[in-house]
């Protein structure tokens, strides 16, 4: 995956796909009142750099989200450690599923963001 140049162009430091290099709680490492998240971020873990997916994208924005909480309450952003939010499972081309640890729907333990995943029907 190719992050988009604009990040690059506007002086940000970045790695060699475009995604803003990040410390470890997800700011900038050129630009440090500035979060990157999701596919536009350099993510470093214990493991290695946090390849740019969807499962990426949500904890990082809440953590993102969480840290400039801190930071308007004069407390300084905590360190970023993965983790799921929800577990993404395929089942081929026609099916998919999402569940969620915290039920956000009237059917408990499922979340479909954005409408029903294709090939599913209501029962």
């Amino acid at each position: 995956m190719q992050a988009s140049p604009l990040a690059a162009q506007a002086g940000f430091t970045v790695d060699d796909r475009g995604r803003i290099v990040t410390d470890e709680s997800l700011r900038s490492i050129s630009h440090p009142h500035v979060y990157a998240v999701g596919d536009a971020a350099h993510i470093r873990q214990r493991y290695g750099v946090m390849h740019g997916t969807c499962q990426g994208g949500m904890p990082t924005g809440v953590h993102a989200a969480m840290s400039i909480a801190r930071e308007l309450d004069g407390k300084q952003p905590k360190r970023f450690r993965f983790g799921y939010f929800h577990m993404p499972v395929s089942l081929g081309r026609a099916t998919r599923s999402s569940s969620s640890p915290a039920p956000t729907t009237a059917r408990a333990g499922h979340t479909w963001p954005g409408g029903r995943p294709s090939g599913t029907r209501r029962r």
